[in-house]
């Protein structure tokens, strides 16, 4: 028989996200003591972090018990200052209910969370003006969409005036016929093998200006990757420690023209660094690898500018 019951101080972080001010450890324990109508999690919040974007709920309520630390809500027009045993209430709705919590403080914020689940929900993100529509009817059958607002189209639109004949193959747009498939957030981060780890870091930062992410820090210590990230969060290396081994795949970053030019003269001015260029008519790229043989290339598609400066 499945236990009805889980300690905090025990439950797994299953849902790790790091991307800018977006990072947060969540644990989703609910499926595992038997819930069916309702959602718990654990959150755990670094510093100047945040779980989510400003939103709102159409079906979900949300409740959030605050365990530790210190931070702040968000909600509607107004900002309130939050610390142990709090409780917040986020109904259903509009803009008159969007909500976000904040940790202002200089440690980790942990929180509960509760709310019912729902088959369909619609969330409103009124920083950037999007719409998220979410339904899951069954195991094997989910949409998942995310779209601006400004976006809107004509109830009608696409759609013919005139019936269409019986035995007609019916009109459909090329993109309405392919399979529906759930949408990717982006590419969470790319695992780099390498001979001494605390060498590879000093490198990385040097070369790429990639630093320890400090939420994911932990993992390092647990015999997990170290994970590295730009200043805006959204670039991750994770740094596995293993003998080396043959390397194939080459892990390509993109950039502007403008910058393409800055990139070829930093990695020119490195020691030892050896950095080939190609242009592919559509592409320009720069060519190099770290200490450990792992292949780079710095990659621009605005191709006049990245030329404006010869290559060698």
């Amino acid at each position: 028989m499945q236990k009805p019951l889980v300690s905090l101080d025990e439950v797994p972080f299953d849902a790790i996200e790091v991307y800018g001010i977006y990072s947060s450890r969540r644990a989703l324990f609910s499926p595992g003591i038997g819930a069916r109508k309702l959602g718990y999690n654990l959150t755990v919040l670094p510093p100047g972090k945040t779980r989510c974007p400003f939103h709102s709920h159409r079906e979900e309520e949300e409740m959030f018990l605050i365990l530790e630390g210190e931070g702040e809500l968000r909600f509607s027009e107004q900002r309130y200052k939050l610390r142990k045993c709090d409780v917040i209430a986020c109904p259903t709705g509009g803009a008159d209910v969007a909500h976000q919590i904040i940790n202002t403080g200089s440690t980790p914020m942990r929180y509960r969370s509760l709310s019912n689940r729902s088959t369909i929900e619609v969330c409103e993100y009124l920083d950037s003006q999007k719409i998220g529509v979410f339904a899951t009817t069954s195991p094997t059958s989910s949409l998942r969409r995310m779209f601006r607002a400004e976006a809107g189209v004509d109830y009608y639109d696409r759609e013919s005036t005139q019936l269409a004949d019986a035995g007609a193959q019916r009109s459909t747009p090329h993109a309405a016929r392919q399979p529906t498939v759930p949408a990717l957030l982006g590419v969470d981060h790319v695992p780099v093998f390498v001979e001494d780890r605390s060498a590879a870091e000093g490198w990385y930062a040097a070369v790429l200006g990639l630093m320890c992410a400090k939420a994911l820090e932990f993992w390092a210590s647990d015999g997990g990757p170290l994970t590295l990230q730009d200043a805006a969060g959204t670039i991750h290396i994770a740094l596995f420690e293993r003998p080396h081994q043959q390397t194939r795949s080459t892990i390509t970053l993109r950039v502007s023209g403008r910058e393409f030019q800055s990139w070829r003269a930093h990695l020119k001015s490195i020691p030892g660094l050896e950095v080939s260029q190609e242009d592919r008519e559509v592409s320009v790229s720069l060519y190099f690898a770290d200490p450990d043989g792992n292949p780079y290339a710095i990659t621009s598609y605005e191709c006049e500018l990245a030329r404006a400066v010869g290559g060698g």
